[in-house]
């Protein structure tokens, strides 16, 4: 048993010793140029939300240019869709009290030029799901810049869409983001 654990003791070791020679740097998000908003609609009238409070880091390849890992995470709270009563409303269905982040963790990006695949799980209302979407990546002289778009089901996430005049809105959620590192 002693063994076992000095060989996993120096497995880790070694592990770390890697990691910390790595050629990866962490890149923290521009907060000040950063966003995320989202999209409904309703029969009667449709609205988006803003969040302008991301926290995101990615795991870049400096030599390459390249993004291999990244995470954001943005409170449900923070996204102001101009109605007070509205966003209320949004944290009560979302229970953003019990569940008050959305979060995203990549498990694989592959790029293609200026084009990412990226594949992660994104947690939103307690709920892990896999999904995989595009973005495009810019470098600009002193940033890089990815912006891009996906939608989700609120059912997915065990989302009991809302209702108005006894009238659901659509289950989709389109969500849409400019970041910059």
């Amino acid at each position: 048993m002693k063994n076992y654990f000095l060989i996993i003791l120096f497995i880790s070791s070694i592990t770390i010793s890697y990691a910390q020679q790595s050629e990866f740097e962490k890149i923290y998000v521009n907060k000040k140029k950063s966003s995320i908003s989202y999209s409904m609609k309703h029969p009667l009238h449709a609205w988006d939300a803003i969040s302008n409070e991301v926290s995101s880091i990615i795991l870049l390849d400096r030599e390459k240019m390249d993004i291999k890992e990244l995470a954001v995470v943005v409170k449900i709270a923070s996204f102001d869709s101009k109605n007070s009563n509205r966003d209320s409303n949004t944290i009560e269905v979302t229970e953003a009290l019990k569940f008050p982040n959305v979060s995203l963790s990549s498990t694989a990006i592959s790029q293609r030029n200026d084009k990412l695949i990226v594949k992660g799980i994104l947690k939103f209302h307690g709920v892990s799901k896999e999904i995989t979407f595009e973005v495009k990546k810019e470098i600009l002289k002193n940033e890089i810049k990815i912006t891009g778009d996906f939608s989700i089901l609120m059912t997915d996430f065990e989302i009991k869409p809302p209702t108005l005049l006894g009238i659901s809105t659509d289950e989709n959620i389109d969500l849409n983001f400019v970041v910059f590192y």
